[in-house]
Order: structure tokens, then C-alpha cells, then sequence
């Protein structure tokens, strides 16, 4: 009995510090940082080369939601929709830390006219954002008036501008 306890306890121990320790580490951050020449492309407006980059660490690292995110963020702005969409579910089923995979899902969507799947993306992305960024409520807007909901489309455009006005006043 007394051997149970001193092997089981210390056993409790350590799977207690390893999952506080484990909590607080903010992978999303630590590749941000680890990515930053190929998200600095993209910043820079260099997709064609960001692409490729995220290409060889994809193969370096599957399961990098950052490398499939920004992958997807260069088809978007090289207007490669469906290659976008692809990543930003790959990065999705990996993980949901990176807020702005919905909003650039959402996008990617509503420039291939499927509004009602845009709508839930954008959705996400405010619910993410706990409703304080502008730019989902301007796409979603352009949802609801692609929609025929303008009632909708003017609360966000007036969500945006309060947003906007808060901003500017802080």
C-alpha cells in the first residue's frame, strides 16, 4: 500500500505540473515568431513566394495551423479561393487560435458567391473577436446586402463606425 502511494502521488504530481505548464504556453504566439519571413512576404505583398515557403514547412512541420493559416492568406490575396478555403479548413481542424482564419475564410467565401457559409464565418470571427473588429462587420455588411438584408447590413455598418469612432477616441 505504502509503495502505491508513493509511486502513484508523485505520479499525480508531475500530470498536474505538466498540464499547468502545458496551459500556459501560447503555441499560436511561438509560431508566429517561428513563421515570420513567410508572413513578412505576405505583409509585403510577396504571395507567389510565401505560398512556396509555407509549401517546404508544411513538409517540415503537417500539423503547423500557423503555416496552413498564412498559406491560405497568400490564396486568398493571389485570388486562389478554393486553394484558400482549403487551407483555412486545414488550419481550422488543427486548430482555432488564430482568430482571423475566419474572417479570411469568410472572405475567400463571399468572393466565390457562397454567402450563407460566408455569413457563418463572419459570424465566428466577430464571436472571436468579441465583436471589436471593424473589418468583419464591413464583410459581413457585404454579406447581408449580397443577402437582401440591409436592416442587417446597416446595424453592422453602424457596429463599424462606433468601433471606428471608440478607436479614435482611446
Amino acid at each position: 500500500m505504502e509503495a502505491l502511494i508513493f509511486f502513484i502521488f508523485p505520479l499525480f504530481i508531475f500530470i498536474g505540473l505538466k498540464i499547468a505548464i502545458w496551459r500556459d504556453v501560447d503555441y499560436t504566439a511561438i509560431d508566429l515568431k517561428k513563421y515570420d519571413e513567410g508572413i513578412r512576404m505576405i505583409n509585403f505583398g510577396f504571395y507567389d513566394e510565401a505560398v512556396n515557403y509555407f509549401n517546404e514547412e508544411i513538409k517540415k512541420q503537417p500539423k503547423s495551423m500557423v503555416c496552413y493559416a498564412m498559406r491560405g492568406k497568400a490564396h486568398l490575396f493571389l485570388h486562389n479561393y478554393y486553394q484558400a478555403i482549403y487551407n483555412f479548413d486545414k488550419a481550422l481542424s488543427l486548430n482555432h487560435d488564430l482568430h482571423e482564419i475566419f474572417l479570411y475564410k469568410g472572405m475567400a467565401l463571399y468572393k466565390i458567391d457562397d454567402f450563407e457559409l460566408a455569413l457563418k464565418e463572419f459570424n465566428k470571427a466577430a464571436w472571436y473577436y468579441k465583436d471589436k473588429n471593424i473589418e468583419v462587420f464591413k464583410w459581413r455588411a457585404k454579406v447581408y446586402i449580397a443577402l437582401g438584408n440591409t436592416e442587417a447590413a446597416q446595424k453592422d455598418l453602424s457596429k463599424s463606425k462606433q468601433i471606428n469612432t471608440q478607436i479614435k477616441t482611446s
